[in-house]
């Protein structure tokens, strides 16, 4: 079947996934500082960025609203022999440009940077008790594997941006952080910015009549708190709610398209189990109150163009026009870009397209509750298409094919990294289902970067085949547009796991350059890609060996090994890094 190229010039919009799908970024290795080196000689570091210009950045720079983008960074511990895997930490660090504005935008960027500071020197302390609370742990019966699979300890802090506009900037951060025992402990944290002076704002600044707001606000969170959470609350909130008010950290806020959104976090007004709790205080109901500065959203708001759970996302580029529309079921974010070149998002490939205007583009989760989970919908001029129900909308781009197709691509998530993909084929103005398949993704980061190869789309997929890893695929869109892989394998992202060994404990059986062999006990090797059907290949660790081990699945759920030779995988090897 012919295969049929992506424009290099898409226009793209993208999500990061900060709480849940990950980053396809380049990677590269950051030298360690000497004191770095000195607290710990086993830390590794990488850092991922995406701070590439994509089209989609270009456009939205022109617009004259803030661009936001995030840096990747994360650095693992390991025992002095290597043996242990103690702890697994990772942050971003914003790069924000606000057009003819640089010294606010530096000033949000220095906070971001001393934040991120902060992040790491908290993470080598806690790293120092990883390796004494880990050697005593492994000495309880059925313990003893504690570190040698996965990390023990871990801390992660990743980065919404709620709203974004000429305005401010609003982010919401997500703490989680594991240091022994049953469950770790997370968190939420709203920040949010004067996007003309770069100054960080108190809630004072967004409340004119501090008195009256609080007391009617009082009363609406505890009437929320009963409406929502009566059975979970804990019998003194009603303190904590009038607390909150108290110091300048007690009242946890940040801003959206709606309003002010207030937080409370696990242990705060009710037990863990409860979770954490968002209570909005709409713009509308409290507009006495409050600062118009500060409290009056722009129709058209850009963010860093990321389709995220609270938010509606409006999709614009040279091919596709009109104005901006709200959803009658969401209080988020309208993001639009509009490069004003008609031409822009059209390569010049010979082939005698012009451009043609389809009309309004929405993609949009249509909320059902606080967390943003909802309904995954795209609408095209008159016509609606509305899929299941999804914790989250994770990417959306645009793909202009070099025949003149367009089709429009979105990764929606269920939980937990739980993705499917969805491919729409834009015709006529019309929208139509062309490809859905489970368990694809694009990742977060710059696609310009990490989604796209020779023209092609590169997409990722989850595998557990001897261990858990995360692969790469190419695709191009086949005549009858659906998605047609580039190789017959996924490629496992091998940097991303440097301790992903197995070591050989039985004699393997494996294929070497089309001919059967073994492999000796002792051997250790990495898994470098696989078909997901019943083949896996693999590299031994000296780089001498490179073949395929061929594999069944497991039967039914009782199963969870896989078998070489009818034999279970966990024979053959001395342990296998599979997560969870």
């Amino acid at each position: 079947m012919k295969k049929r190229m992506l424009l290099l010039g898409m226009a793209i919009w993208m999500a990061a996934a900060l709480a849940g799908c990950g980053n396809d970024t380049i990677a590269s290795t950051d030298q360690a500082t000497a004191a770095d080196q000195e607290q710990s000689e086993n830390a590794t570091t990488e850092t991922q960025t995406d701070g590439s210009q994509t089209d989609a950045n270009i456009e939205q720079a022109a617009t004259g609203a803030p661009l936001i983008q995030m840096e990747n960074q994360q650095k693992d511990w390991h025992s002095d022999d290597g043996s242990k895997w103690l702890m697994h930490a990772e942050t971003q660090q914003l790069q924000v440009e606000i057009p003819g504005n640089d010294a606010a935008a530096q000033k949000i960027n220095d906070w971001s940077e001393a934040d991120a500071s902060t992040f790491w020197e908290n993470a080598e302390k806690t790293s120092e008790y990883a390796e004494n609370d880990l050697e005593s742990m492994s000495t309880v019966s059925g313990m003893e594997d504690l570190g040698t699979y996965s990390y023990y300890y871990s801390s992660f802090q990743s980065y919404n941006v709620m709203r974004a506009d000429s305005q401010v900037i609003s982010l919401r951060s997500y703490n989680n952080d594991y240091t022994g025992g049953i469950h770790g402990d997370y968190a939420y944290y709203g920040t949010t910015f004067d996007t003309m002076t770069g100054e960080e704002l108190k809630i004072q600044d967004i409340v004119a009549d501090m008195p009256s707001f609080r007391q009617q606000a009082t009363k609406d969170i505890d009437k929320y708190l009963q409406e929502n959470y009566s059975d979970g609350l804990f019998e003194d909130y009603q303190d904590t709610v009038e607390q909150i008010w108290e110091g300048e950290d007690g009242f946890n806020w940040y801003l959206n398209e709606s309003g002010i959104m207030v937080i409370f976090n696990p242990y705060v007004v009710g037990p863990y189990a409860m979770g954490a709790v968002t209570v909005p205080l709409p713009y509308s109901s409290y507009a006495s109150y409050l600062n118009p500065d500060y409290t009056t959203p722009e129709t058209i708001s850009a963010g860093n163009g990321e389709l995220m759970e609270e938010t509606v996302t409006k999709i614009r580029t040279s091919r596709l026009g009109g104005g901006a529309q709200q959803t009658e079921n969401s209080d988020a974010a309208v993001a639009q870009t509009d490069s004003g070149n008609s031409d822009a998002a059209v390569a010049q490939t010979g082939s005698g397209n012009t451009p043609v205007n389809y009309g309004d583009l929405n993609v949009y989760m249509d909320q059902k509750n606080e967390f943003g989970g909802g309904t995954l919908t795209i609408e095209l001029n008159e016509q609606k298409e509305q899929t299941e129900y999804f914790d989250r909308l994770c990417d959306s781009q645009i793909l202009y094919l070099e025949d003149g197709r367009v089709f429009v691509l979105l990764v929606a998530d269920h939980a937990s990294d739980d993705y499917e993909l969805f491919l729409y084929e834009v015709t006529d103005g019309k929208l139509k289902l062309k490809d859905q398949q489970d368990n694809l993704f694009i990742g977060d980061g710059s696609v310009s970067a990490g989604g796209r190869k020779n023209g092609m789309l590169m997409l990722k997929k989850n595998v557990n085949v001897f261990g858990s890893y995360q692969c790469s695929m190419t695709y191009s869109i086949g005549d009858d547009g659906k998605l047609v892989p580039d190789e017959e394998f996924f490629q496992v992202d091998i940097d991303n796991y440097p301790y992903s060994v197995l070591t050989v404990t039985r004699e393997l059986p494996v294929s070497v350059n089309g001919g059967q062999t073994t492999l000796q006990t002792g051997t250790q090797i990495r898994i470098t890609g696989t078909n997901d059907a019943g083949i896996a290949l693999f590299e031994t660790t000296d780089g001498k060996v490179s073949g395929e081990i061929h594999y069944t699945e497991p039967e039914g759920d009782s199963e969870f090994y896989h078998k070489i030779n009818g034999i279970t995988e966990d024979q053959y090897f001395e342990s296998i890094p599979y997560a969870g």
